[in-house]
């Protein structure tokens, strides 16, 4: 079965500019990108918006919108709490031994880890709390809904289609 989704990435209009005109987007590839190495998109455009105002703070900011379509076999979708436990187990071994007593392995170099050496995937799916929307305290209220967002980080380029500016 085939996933598709609309993804909205952030960036300068520079960027935004360079990315239509060659269709190439270059993969982010720090050791503390949450979901590892590759091209981060938002399922929401407010997110992709936020990121390239806020976060980045760019004077000129886009946003682009694509299609994203991958077969299911070839997602890490850590919205699954099948694969989020698998997630679990691998870093409960590999924490207790070749890298026993590290405390500094983040998420996203776990995710590198599983697709180097346990096995390929063309994109990771994953929620994340938001906690740039912040909702009221009401006291009287004790709502346990919280907003949240989910992102997409795609390794396999050709999962991206349709790109176009839509900010």
């Amino acid at each position: 079965m085939v996933m598709t989704v609309t993804g909205f990435h952030g960036t300068s209009l520079d960027k935004c500019r360079s990315i239509l005109g060659c269709n190439y987007f270059r993969w982010s590839t720090e050791d503390d990108n949450w979901l590892g190495d590759g091209i981060y998109f938002f399922e929401r455009q407010w997110y992709a918006i936020w990121w390239a105002t806020e976060y980045k703070r760019y004077r000129q900011y886009a946003v682009l919108q694509a299609t994203i379509t991958a077969e299911e076999t070839r997602i890490l979708d850590l919205t699954s709490p099948e694969q989020i436990n698998e997630l679990d187990e691998i870093a409960t071994a590999l924490c207790s031994g070749s890298h026993r007593g590290r405390t500094d392995i983040t998420d996203g170099m776990l995710i590198n880890y599983i697709y180097r050496n346990i096995r390929k995937f063309d994109l990771v799916k994953a929620i994340f709390d938001d906690t740039q929307t912040r909702r009221s305290s009401i006291p009287y209220y004790p709502s346990r809904i919280r907003p949240h967002q989910t992102q997409i980080c795609v390794r396999a380029t050709d999962c991206i289609n349709n790109i176009q500016q839509v900010s």
